[in-house]
């Protein structure tokens, strides 16, 4: 089996090895994805801002450099860790190219964006 090579940078957090480990599950497929992740090298930085009244958020920003020299950026922005390395891996997939994306996964964004406009129409 070939293991993606992942880098992780962390300011202001602690890297637990629960955390690690759902960065390697979050972005171990994405580097799978170009040229089944052979010489594709991923970077996480992963930092918490401290905000006022307690609002922490996690800002996570994803680099993936593949064996052919693309590049490839996503950042995310999330209160809770899971949720934005989550994000930073889903941004980093639609970045590298929509053809990615399964026709499920398609027919659940086109759900989630229509939903969310849905209930905007219902609050303005």
């Amino acid at each position: 089996m070939l293991y993606p090579k992942i880098n992780t940078k962390v300011i202001n957090v602690e890297l637990t090895s629960e955390r690690q480990k759902q960065i390697i599950t979050n972005m171990a497929p994405v580097t799978r994805l170009c040229n089944g992740g052979r010489g594709a090298v991923c970077e996480v930085i992963v930092r918490k801002i401290y905000r006022g009244w307690g609002n922490n958020v996690y800002s996570v920003l994803a680099r993936l450099q593949t064996a052919e020299g693309e590049k490839y950026y996503a950042i995310a922005h999330e209160r809770h860790f899971s949720r934005a390395v989550a994000r930073a891996a889903d941004k980093l997939r639609r970045g590298m190219s929509k053809t990615y994306y399964t026709e499920a996964q398609q027919i659940q964004r086109l759900q989630k964006t229509a939903h969310e406009k849905y209930f905007v129409e219902l609050f303005v």
